[in-house]
């Protein structure tokens, strides 16, 4: 199974998302190298690239790490654990999220929205 490998970033000084990496074309031809290329860096800043976790939630929206979803009425920020994709909180894998939980969908993340994880404890 192939999942598009994608990558999000997170401008610390901005405090905003600015650019979203895409390798999918680089099978049409482009060099991944390209896209790195094009990629502004700027001195003095710091980035976070957060990856695709290759779902999408209830409403097709893509789920990156760092975001927060809601199932089954508790909320559950995603990350990356060993070897795949984890709802911190729970035990379960991401893709196990919509056997146990029923349909999550994205409520924020933790840069934006940190305040929303603080509501569970």
């Amino acid at each position: 199974m192939n999942r598009e490998i994608k990558f999000r970033v997170w401008d610390k000084y901005t405090k905003s998302f600015f650019i979203k990496i895409d390798f999918a074309d680089a099978n049409k031809g482009d060099s991944v190298g390209n896209y790195m290329i094009a990629f502004p860096i700027y001195p003095h800043r710091e980035y976070i690239f957060q990856q695709f976790t290759g779902l999408k939630d209830k409403n097709d929206k893509e789920i990156y790490e760092g975001d927060i979803v809601n199932t089954n009425g508790k909320n559950y920020e995603i990350i990356w654990r060993g070897a795949g994709f984890y709802c911190v909180g729970s035990d379960y894998p991401l893709g196990s999220c919509w056997f146990v939980g029923g349909n999550p969908y994205i409520i924020g993340n933790i840069f934006e929205n940190p305040e929303i994880l603080n509501k569970n404890k």
